[in-house]
């Protein structure tokens, strides 16, 4: 397989970004290639071009795909394309907890702690719970987040102690955060080829089948049909109950003007999904079920699933996975507060972030 790249635009985002499949990575189908996009930190087509020529000169070359060329490499070719290249293929797997501990120490016997874990099914108590042990008050804070559905997707560990609290949170890598987005577009795309409703389009793509990954948190819900007079404690921005009464009671709640620039980048993402699905469903269609009322179970899943492979090896596809991801960057980029760990210094992917000591929740 020839590896190239190619110079991109993200939509609303200043500046341009270079595109490409790392010939040492493999995608969520097990296949080499992973489809990448990583900004260049310049707006000059001249310059953006120079760094596209070396980052094809990188793919071109097998000399190069290996970690132990990055000093050589970074002699050679400018470091914006050494980082988006061999950040990649420096990273070993991390251990999430142990992160955490080193800025925060589990204690145990010696310091007079013991261990409990909360077990149990979906909205049994277990986070109501913890908010008791903690003092989260249940109007101020709303911390944990509860609700009926899944919302929480990760391990939480909490050390109860008097005076000032610190918190350290590791984040998904964003070659998992790639695959659940992937899982999301084809779930939508695949809406659109059982020809369901715009809302249900929307739904498969803001909410991952398993509920452990909703896009809702980052992109908002969908709210295209609702009358336009809806009151702003009617926007709601997340699966839990509890989200839409927090945000129109809290000071930080989103504006209006924010709310309806996410709601159109939503629209935008599904009316990309329904395009990009429409366009590759008439013609398999057309080819494999000309009579689609006569048609078997297993030629139908056969069809759906030819329909999803060819989805997979499309760049519209890909484009519009990492638009939602770029999404993501940006939320890291407007935190204020804290301090943020990344895997290299070219990183723009955090490992964990973390806080120094703070009063009370809901002080």
């Amino acid at each position: 397989m020839a590896y190239t790249a190619s110079l991109s635009t993200t939509p609303g985002r200043p500046g341009f970004s270079v595109s490409f499949r790392h010939p040492c990575r493999l995608d969520s189908k097990g296949k080499p290639g992973l489809k990448m996009r990583r900004g260049l930190g310049t707006d000059d087509p001249a310059k953006a071009e120079i760094l596209v020529a070396q980052m094809n000169q990188l793919l071109q070359e097998e000399i190069w795909w290996t970690a132990a060329k990055h000093r050589d490499a970074l002699e050679a070719f400018d470091s914006r394309i050494v980082d988006a290249f061999y950040d990649s293929i420096q990273a070993g797997t991390t251990d999430s907890y142990e992160i955490r501990n080193g800025v925060i120490p589990m204690p145990g016997k010696a310091e007079g702690y013991a261990k409990a874990l909360f077990v149990g099914t979906t909205g049994a108590g277990k986070t109501s719970l913890l908010r008791h042990l903690i003092g989260s008050d249940p109007d101020l804070d709303r911390f944990p987040s509860t609700s009926t559905a899944k919302t929480t997707v990760s391990d939480i560990e909490v050390i109860p102690a008097d005076g000032e609290f610190k918190a350290a949170v590791t984040f998904f890598s964003e070659t998992a955060i790639q695959a659940n987005v992937e899982d999301c577009v084809l779930n939508a795309c695949a809406a659109v080829w059982d020809k369901l409703p715009e809302d249900k389009v929307a739904d498969r793509f803001l909410h991952h089948q398993d509920q452990r990954f909703r896009l809702s948190y980052l992109l908002g819900s969908w709210r295209k049909n609702l009358p336009t007079e809806a009151s702003t404690d009617e926007w709601d921005f997340g699966e839990s109950d509890e989200a839409a009464t927090a945000a129109a009671s809290s000071d930080e709640a989103v504006s209006r003007a924010d709310s309806e620039a996410l709601q159109a980048r939503l629209v935008n993402y599904v009316d990309r999904i329904t395009q990009l699905a429409e366009s590759k469903a008439g013609a398999i269609r057309e080819e494999l079920l000309p009579d689609l009322h006569s048609a078997s179970a297993e030629d139908r899943e056969a069809a759906l699933e030819i329909f999803l492979s060819e989805l997979f090896t499309n760049e519209q596809f890909h484009n519009l996975v990492h638009d939602v991801i770029d999404e993501a960057l940006q939320r890291f980029e407007a935190l204020e507060s804290g301090e943020r760990t990344y895997r290299s210094a070219g990183s723009k992917w955090p490992l964990m972030g973390h806080t120094p000591p703070m009063t009370g929740l809901s002080s």
